[in-house]
């Protein structure tokens, strides 16, 4: 994990009023960036760092998704890690094909927690 991503993680698990709301500000920004890598990969096939940049995002995902005590998207972003240390090691449209299938159900996750997720009257939707 990048260091300032570190930071604002521990920021977050410090302010426990408000971890589920920022957590979910901070996955649904990994969810943009996620979503247009894997648009990349899906168009142009992965090109060098890109699976590592999705194994990172993983990482990520499932950090914030365990802090907010989202189980199923960390779930999700653990396969998702899994799917892309073997597209790593075997390069194949099969491998890759995994883990564009892992990387969308990941994306899937977040936006259902962001819907189904009730909020405060007044307070913007994180999407």
């Amino acid at each position: 994990m990048e260091h300032a991503e570190t930071l604002i993680l521990d920021l977050i698990l410090r302010s426990l009023s408000h971890r589920r709301a920022l957590c979910g500000v901070v996955l649904a920004t990994y969810r943009v960036e996620l979503t247009t890598l894997l648009n990349r990969v899906a168009g142009t096939g992965a090109q060098p760092g890109d699976l590592d940049r999705v194994h990172d995002l993983a990482e990520r995902i499932a950090a914030t998704a365990e802090a907010a005590g989202l189980a199923a998207v960390h779930g999700d972003a653990v396969a998702l890690g899994a799917c892309t240390r073997a597209a790593s090691r075997r390069r194949s449209k099969k491998t890759e094909g995994a883990m564009l299938v892992a990387g969308l159900k990941v994306i899937d996750r977040i936006l259902d927690t962001a819907t189904v997720e009730p909020r405060p009257t007044g307070t913007p939707a994180l999407n």
